[in-house]
């Protein structure tokens, strides 16, 4: 004896879609497991990453002859003795907010402007600002340049008597006293200006400094 099943169109209808839901449910929790898989990053790449342990190596660091008719300045606020062209101009100021309180030195040459839009730009001379944070510490260097990417496009480390820098052509941050200092400079001549700045920052010395 035969049985025979008849299948209604509105039952054909009815698999259909269970059918279409178990095919959704099981291709759901395939991409779940394939994107939920750990990703391992291979070695090679993963030493790429900024300063992780504290290694790097001090680069060499040079700078033209400070001409002797520099003279020099000593800053009390932030501690620090340099030497300059003897014209230039500098003026001593603090700037705070609610984040941070910077005392700040500027040095400009005699004939510096700049234009303020988006960002400052130098129509003509040289401006040199020296700027101390004192609002974040780090117990030592090492600390400070933790996550940054040095030796990969960003800075290097050197070393400026006996004293370390994280440096590049147009910025170098250190710490004094356990605080960030910040170097920059604004040129129209960038040539001359990454000059001048290299000639200060050869310059600088420090008080009782505890840079580790």
């Amino acid at each position: 004896m035969t049985w025979k099943i008849k299948y209604s169109k509105q039952h054909k209808k009815w698999y259909l879609f269970i059918i279409g839901i178990v095919l959704f449910v099981l291709i759901t929790l395939l991409v779940y497991q394939h994107y939920s898989l750990p990703i391992t990053i291979p070695d090679s790449v993963a030493s790429l990453s900024p300063t992780s342990d504290h290694s790097y190596q001090i680069q060499p660091f040079s700078s033209k002859p400070i001409p002797t008719s520099w003279r020099s300045i000593n800053s009390k606020p932030i501690g620090i003795d340099f030497k300059i062209p003897q014209n230039w101009k500098v003026k001593e100021l603090t700037a705070k907010n609610d984040i941070k309180t910077l005392k700040i030195i500027e040095l400009t040459s005699p004939e510096f402007r700049y234009s303020q839009t988006e960002m400052d730009t130098a129509e003509q001379g040289i401006r040199i600002n020296i700027e101390l944070d004192a609002s974040v510490e780090y117990e030592s260097f090492d600390q400070f340049v933790k996550g940054k990417a040095v030796g990969h496009g960003w800075a290097d480390v050197v070393n400026i008597n006996n004293h370390k820098w994280l440096y590049s052509n147009s910025y170098a941050l250190t710490l004094y006293n356990q605080k960030v200092i910040t170097i920059t400079f604004l040129s129209k001549d960038l040539d001359e200006g990454i000059q001048i700045f290299k000639q200060i920052l050869s310059s600088i010395s420090f008080d009782n400094s505890t840079t580790r």
